[in-house]
């Protein structure tokens, strides 16, 4: 019997299991029971699933050494090559530097970890700070600029197994 968890106890449950699985579901644990209920009759869609024995595995960890930052100081994650339905930028730029106007076919999400951003989405202008979420809906021009004298990071979430840009004249 496989028994969906939540990702939060998979690391109790990895040790002492034969095989754990994800399910792709959210919702807290009530979805997790609904899914635990049904899984049988359901066709495999998993996230990951762990052994504790054999060398077969369907979850990736992608170590900090396999993704060197560009000389600019980002780093970037495609999901599609790990299975995942995302893609990100992890942004850790220079005061002055971000990219130029683009969009893109998905929605964007950035969460500003240290730093400020002076955005545009739309043609409108937005300051954002340490621990600020923005969303830009899919196909909507956007930049942003580090506009401090210290660096920016910011997390860049794409909502695509694969980075899609269309640069933008200003």
């Amino acid at each position: 019997m496989v028994e969906a968890i939540s990702p939060c106890d998979v690391a109790e449950d990895v040790a002492g299991e034969d095989q754990v699985c994800w399910n792709q579901y959210a919702g807290g644990m009530e979805a997790h029971r609904q899914v635990s209920r049904t899984l049988e009759k359901m066709e495999p869609r998993f996230i990951g699933i762990a052994h504790t024995e054999g060398d077969h595995r369907m979850y990736t960890i992608i170590r900090p050494a396999e993704l060197a930052p560009s000389p600019r100081g980002t780093v970037t994650f495609e999901g599609e090559a790990h299975g995942s339905g995302v893609s990100f930028f992890l942004v850790n730029n220079e005061p002055g530097d971000g990219p130029d106007l683009h969009r893109h076919p998905y929605s964007e999400t950035w969460i500003v970890r240290s730093g400020k951003a002076l955005m545009t989405a739309d043609g409108e202008d937005l300051e954002a700070t340490a621990g600020d979420i923005v969303v830009v809906g899919g196909d909507t021009p956007h930049k942003f600029k580090n506009v401090r004298t210290d660096r920016l990071e910011i997390v860049c979430i794409h909502a695509s197994p694969r980075m899609i840009q269309e640069s933008l004249d200003e």
